[in-house]
């Protein structure tokens, strides 16, 4: 489900000023899947800040 181009983006946030990437869907639409999938191919914990 993780597409090149979103993980570019990712790869690039450290020589970026600003470094909110925001992932914006419906409810049920496989956000949270998605972010696990972020998590585990980076390395990183997800911080739900709700």
């Amino acid at each position: 489900m993780l597409d090149n181009n979103t993980i570019c983006k990712i790869k690039e946030m450290p020589y970026n000023y600003h470094k909110l990437f925001l992932i914006i869907g419906q409810s049920n639409s496989g956000k949270t899947n998605y972010l696990k999938e972020l998590s585990n191919k980076f390395g990183s914990n997800i911080i739900n800040l709700n």
